[in-house]
């Protein structure tokens, strides 16, 4: 893979958390029928939640995710937690998404 990626390793409850994240963030944030500027985002988001559940399938711990889409999976995983009892898999989740990760 190239630099515009990254390697995601995560435990299954992650990639579960994850990819039910990102499938809630694109349905609500991005709706059929919206913009055309928004179907862009669409398209990418589904394209990249697809790319992941097939890495997942092959690897069974690595997803690969374009270093672009990361902001939206934060926003994403954070919308996620809003209505839902925060666990640890969230703040593990977002340490992989930073640029920056917590550390001890």
């Amino acid at each position: 893979m190239s630099s515009r990626f990254i390697v995601l390793h995560l435990a299954p409850e992650q990639c579960r958390v994850l990819m039910a994240a990102l499938s809630e963030y694109v349905e609500q944030a991005f709706p059929e029928g919206c913009a055309d500027c928004q179907q862009a985002a669409r398209y990418a988001l589904l394209q990249a939640l697809a790319s992941m559940e097939r890495d997942w399938g092959e690897t069974g711990d690595t997803v690969h995710l374009n270093r672009r889409l990361r902001p939206l999976c934060k926003l994403a995983v954070e919308r996620y937690y809003e209505n839902r009892p925060v666990q640890v898999t969230k703040g593990a989740l977002m340490d992989l998404l930073s640029l920056h990760p917590r550390r001890g």
